[in-house]
C-alpha cells in the first residue's frame, strides 16, 4: 500500500485490496498465523523434552509444515487477487517503484 499514490489506486480498487481474506488479514496475521506461531511454540516445547519422546515432536513437525503451507497459500492467494485488482498500466508502475525502491 505504500505505492498506492505512485499508481493512481482507486478507491474501490483500495476497498477490494484492504477486504482482502479474512483468513488472513494483510501485515498483522490473523487466525493462521497465529496458529503457526502457536504450534510452532508447541514444537519448541516438544524439542526441549525430545529423548523418548521423538515421535511426538516428529508428529508435531509435520503439523508445523501444514500450518506454514496453508499460511504461505492464503498469503499467495492474497498477493494474486491484488495484482487481479490493479490493471495493466497500474502492475507496470508498480514494479517500476518496486525496482526503484531496491537500488
Amino acid at each position: 500500500m505504500q505505492h498506492q499514490q505512485d499508481i493512481g489506486l482507486r478507491a474501490e480498487q483500495r476497498a477490494a485490496i484492504t477486504k482482502g481474506d479474512p483468513g488472513f488479514p494483510g501485515q498483522s496475521g490473523g487466525p493462521a498465523v497465529a496458529h503457526a506461531r502457536k504450534q510452532s511454540q508447541r514444537l519448541a516445547s516438544l524439542l526441549e523434552k525430545a529423548g523418548r519422546r521423538s515421535g511426538a515432536a516428529l508428529a508435531q513437525v509435520d503439523e508445523v509444515l501444514s500450518v506454514e503451507r496453508e499460511v504461505k497459500r492464503a498469503h499467495i492467494t492474497l498477493l494474486i487477487n491484488i495484482k487481479n485488482t490493479l490493471s495493466a498500466e497500474q502492475q507496470a508502475k508498480l514494479a517500476a517503484a518496486r525496482g526503484a525502491a531496491m537500488r
